[in-house]
């Protein structure tokens, strides 16, 4: 099956870096299915070996996200690296993923997805260490649990807000996305956020995704029978049109 027929494909930049799906909020299809969405990730781990061998390149997956959220079936399509382990490090970390699964007449469904990991020593320089993880920052996760405890029920979407271009952004013509962490509360609002990967701190991109990110509402995530704060990952896309 060709990589980007699937109907969603998740891009990483940099060393694990974060994930660009082709939409952050569940899209109506023509049929009435929306995608998945991804809302909590991983960075996959750079070997040594790799990075002291200069190795870059792209691992392209496949996999199915099940109703729960949880990718399974996770294969190689396209190989980059077995000897120093990049496969298998993308497909570990992917595996750590969770989603808010696809929908058809409101209810979850299984859905294949495709996805294109990025590895480059450059960019890897850039991202966090493979043992960051967002709910790591105590400061900033403060009062929230982590989406990859498995006894949370998945937040979801209720409003997205898309991102704005100022007129002088929009002279940059420069078009990607941000990766924002939010905290959501128990009533669903977002309560903090800041930037996990950067589009453009110049030039005031992520400060445009960061002011969307603070507008969307969830249907808040549930544990044990009752609504708790959690920290979520949103992609922020920036498109001319």
């Amino acid at each position: 099956m060709n990589l980007f027929q699937l109907p969603l494909c998740i891009l990483l930049c940099g060393v694990a870096a974060a994930a660009q799906t082709l939409t952050n909020t569940p899209q109506p299809s023509a049929a009435g299915k929306t995608e998945p969405v991804l809302v909590f990730h991983v960075f996959p781990t750079y070997t040594q070996e790799a990075r002291a061998s200069g190795l870059k390149g792209i691992v392209g997956l496949e996999g199915t996200v099940l109703p729960n959220g949880h990718i399974d079936g996770v294969k190689v399509v396209r190989s980059l690296d077995e000897r120093y382990g990049l496969d298998g490090q993308a497909i570990a970390a992917v595996k750590k993923w969770r989603f808010i699964p696809a929908q058809e007449g409101g209810v979850a469904v299984p859905s294949p997805v495709a996805l294109t990991i990025r590895f480059s020593p450059d960019e890897a320089r850039q991202q966090p260490s493979a043992s960051a993880d967002r709910s790591g920052d105590v400061e900033f996760a403060a009062g929230a649990l982590s989406l990859g405890d498995d006894k949370i029920s998945l937040p979801a979407v209720l409003k997205r807000v898309p991102a704005k271009y100022t007129a002088a952004e929009m002279k940059t013509r420069l078009e990607g996305f941000a990766l924002v962490d939010a905290v959501v509360n128990a009533s669903g609002e977002v309560m903090r956020t800041r930037i996990r990967q950067s589009l453009d701190d110049k030039n005031g991109l992520d400060a445009a995704a960061l002011a969307a990110a603070q507008q969307f509402t969830f249907k808040p995530a549930v544990l044990a029978g009752k609504p708790v704060a959690v920290v979520v990952t949103l992609q922020i896309d920036f498109r001319m049109h």
